[in-house]
């Protein structure tokens, strides 16, 4: 009887943890210098205006991970660079931050190699212009 119990603990469980992920919305990737970024924004399947939390994936050609890099993001040119935490060695970054208009915003992405190497990539969060 306890070993009914646990596995229909163990199902009830897993049912719940599933149905709480939510579907991330994915920006188009971009490639630069070698490297191919990957946006990935959640709460999905859309992105709302409020607290979002933004997944920057970074590998090169070989799919392998880049995680050399010190990565910052904002939403528009009035607003402070926030820098990522890179999520492990494993070409991770993640930050939540406030998308005030999510029709007209663009998720500005600055990427910092070395000291004197910045590259700001901008992906636009309407999806519509992709």
């Amino acid at each position: 009887m306890k070993n009914i119990l646990r596995v229909i603990l163990y199902l009830t469980m897993t049912l719940v943890l599933m149905s709480c992920g939510g579907e991330a919305v994915r920006l188009a990737a971009q490639k630069f210098e070698g490297n191919i970024y990957q946006i990935e924004v959640r709460p999905g399947p859309t992105i709302l205006k409020g607290m979002n939390e933004f997944l920057v994936i970074v590998s090169n050609k070989h799919n392998q991970p880049v995680a050399d890099l010190i990565v910052s993001l904002r939403t528009n040119n009035k607003s402070g660079w926030k820098q990522m935490i890179q999520d492990g060695r494993v070409g991770v970054y993640r930050r939540a931050i406030e998308i005030k208009n999510p029709q007209t915003g663009i998720l500005q992405l600055q990427v910092r190699k070395e000291k004197d190497e910045l590259t700001v990539l901008k992906f636009p969060l309407n999806l519509t212009q992709q």
